[in-house]
């Protein structure tokens, strides 16, 4: 059974996933010995922290409420820049992949992500495109995402025209 498996490439690089706890979700062209090579090789990236390129990203601060998702970090801010609640969640979609050079826009905080999977090529900055915010009329308190299905749920304070406190009788 051993020699069956060694022998192939298929089974050899199915074996490599499942024992990384990893699934294919991607349709390659590339031959599995091909792509069992590139799996190893971003596995030993990662035990020993060799990454092949790294990605500064210009942040506004540092958030109390953020969440970091498939590849987007969002930070929660407002105007008065006070941790404790948002006004705003800006969403930066971070490069798995080295991105054009861009502008340095904003900021005074900086975040880097790096990838170990291979990619080579000049480190860029985020792009315009690659950065957004969404402005919302409520004092959020917290929020959560999930980008593969495009969902952002929100924990807000209900508006004080809402709010009653009448008692029992």
């Amino acid at each position: 059974m051993r020699n069956t498996v060694q022998k192939s490439a298929l089974l050899s690089y199915h074996i490599d996933l499942a024992y990384h706890k990893l699934q294919a979700t991607e349709t390659f062209t590339i031959s599995y010995a091909a792509r069992r090579r590139r799996l190893l090789k971003s596995q030993n990236r990662w035990s020993s922290l060799e990454w092949t390129a790294k990605h500064e990203v210009e942040c506004p601060h540092t958030a109390y409420m953020y969440d970091f998702v498939n590849g987007i970090y969002a930070i929660g801010q407002n105007a008065a820049n006070d941790r404790r609640f948002s006004e705003n969640v800006t969403f930066y979609r971070l490069p798995p992949h080295p991105t054009l050079p861009t502008s340095k826009e904003g900021g005074v905080g900086s975040t880097v992500a790096s990838s170990a999977n291979g990619a080579t090529g000049t480190p860029g900055g985020i792009s315009k495109e690659d950065r957004w915010t969404h402005g919302f009329n409520m004092t959020i308190l917290d929020f959560t995402m999930d980008p593969e299905q495009d969902f952002l749920a929100l924990l807000a304070l209900a508006p004080p025209e809402l709010v009653s406190f009448s008692s029992p009788t």
